[in-house]
């Protein structure tokens, strides 16, 4: 979210709230949000028991190796599962602030660098991961049909802000190029990152009249969104990731080879899942707590 877009944001939400019926509307969201994504949650508990309890079968009863885990890199999938809880942890601070007015501030400070933290270690992560995997393609296009869905879900919320162009748009378009930016040299990855930055500081600097150019970076000045994660600058960090890939990890060995906390990496080997229902879980349990 750009920081100008993301001022508004309070306003806006305490507005819909209030016509809402207050702490209700809350509820209707998070039950907005649940209904359009029941599909996945069957998904998900569909991976708890065809993965989850079967690599614990394995591993702690049977005492064989998970061959679920075994052709994956669990430090990608820990740092993963990390950027997943910085995440969380965001949100929850937004939904406080915007929601139940507690004193805290996502716009600036700590709460703001540790919510880009997040990001950036999730886009980093993503160009990596594109390495090391055939499917990026498939993957950038089932993560751009996710991102199109929450954009109807919040614009079905509020039409005046919702994700327009948020981070699962940015990941999807990215991985749907990474087959052919992975293909190119280092230094033409070296130097497609310094120009993605290069034009991230000038569309960023800038306006524009036009108002079909904001993926790209460039905004108009009524423009907002609920979550906003643009092409430029942020194509830089992807390819980063994409450059770590090709020099690191190129034999598809790890570098780590102490044991990893289970929980964490099984949040990093599912994080789109753990993504698309958090906000929901997390919008209902602040309602409960907040139930007077």
């Amino acid at each position: 979210m750009n920081r100008e877009g993301a001022k508004n944001r309070s306003m806006v939400i305490a507005s819909r709230v209030k016509q809402s019926s207050g702490k209700q509307g809350i509820a209707s969201l998070g039950a907005l949000v649940f209904f359009f994504l029941l599909p996945f949650y069957h998904q998900l508990i569909t991976l708890v028991i065809l993965e989850v309890i079967p690599s614990v079968f394995y591993k702690e009863i049977l005492m064989f190796p998970d061959p679920i885990i075994k052709s994956r890199l669990e430090e990608l999938d820990f740092a993963r599962g990390l950027a997943i809880l910085l995440m969380i942890l965001f949100h929850l601070i937004v939904d406080l602030k915007d929601l139940y007015a507690y004193n805290l501030d996502y716009l600036g400070g700590f709460w703001y660098w540790e919510g880009k933290l997040s990001a950036i270690l999730f886009i980093f992560l993503c160009g990596l991961s594109s390495t090391l995997s055939r499917n990026s393609v498939r993957h950038g296009i089932n993560i751009f049909i996710w991102a199109i869905l929450l954009t109807s879900i919040t614009y079905f919320y509020n039409p005046d802000f919702y994700i327009r162009f948020g981070i699962l748009h940015f990941l999807g378009i990215s991985l749907l190029s990474s087959h052919l930016i992975g293909s190119l040299q280092i230094r033409w990855l070296l130097l497609l990152t310094i120009a993605s930055f290069i034009i991230g500081l000038v569309v960023t600097a800038s306006f524009t009249a036009s108002p079909y150019l904001f993926p790209l970076g460039l905004q108009t000045r009524t423009f907002t969104s609920l979550d906003y994660y643009p092409v430029f600058p942020w194509y830089g960090i992807f390819v980063i990731g994409i450059l770590i890939g090709k020099l690191f990890y190129r034999s598809r060995q790890p570098y780590v080879s102490i044991p990893l906390p289970k929980v964490i990496t099984w949040l990093g080997r599912h994080s789109l899942a753990v993504y698309l229902i958090h906000q929901p879980i997390l919008l209902a349990i602040l309602y409960l707590l907040h139930k007077k």
